[in-house]
This record gives structure tokens, C-alpha cells and sequence, in this order.
């Protein structure tokens, strides 16, 4: 919502918190980034999806990538879902 259109950013920070479905963080997001992936860079991989921005004093939710969204987003992109 505050950048360009047409350029990626990318913003760093911490997990709050992790469970079986839930990831909790304080990264810095804007309005229109549900979607985006949350990455853990030590293991280089997408581990979350960010569902909602906190107000600056909440912190932001994401989707945990367990394995049952792992197949379902695997088999959406290959078309046996």
C-alpha cells in the first residue's frame, strides 16, 4: 500500500510465536500484503502465509505452511485439486 507498483520489497524480523496453525510476528507490513509469504532464511523456506497486519501494537498473523497446506498448494498449482 505505501510502495510503487510493480517493485517487491521486503521487510525482516522475528516469529512472535508458533504453533500447529498460527505464526505471530512483528515484521513490518501494509495493508494489501495478506498473502505474502513469511520466510525463515536459515532453513530457506516459505513457512507461513501472512493473513492479517496488526495495528503497529498487535502483532501480524500468518498460516502456518504445515504439511495438509503443503499438498493442498501443491495440488492446486498442478491441477489435482
Amino acid at each position: 500500500g505505501d510502495k510503487p507498483k510493480y517493485e517487491l520489497w521486503m521487510a525482516g524480523g522475528q516469529l512472535a510465536s508458533v504453533d500447529n496453525v498460527i505464526l505471530t510476528h512483528y515484521v513490518d507490513m501494509e495493508n494489501g500484503q495478506s498473502g505474502a509469504p513469511i520466510f525463515f532464511s536459515v532453513v530457506n523456506k516459505i513457512v507461513g502465509i501472512n493473513v492479517a497486519s496488526g495495528n503497529g501494537f498487535e502483532a501480524n498473523i500468518g498460516r502456518n505452511v504445515d504439511q495438509e497446506l503443503a499438498n493442498i498448494l501443491y495440488n492446486t498449482r498442478y491441477g489435482d485439486y
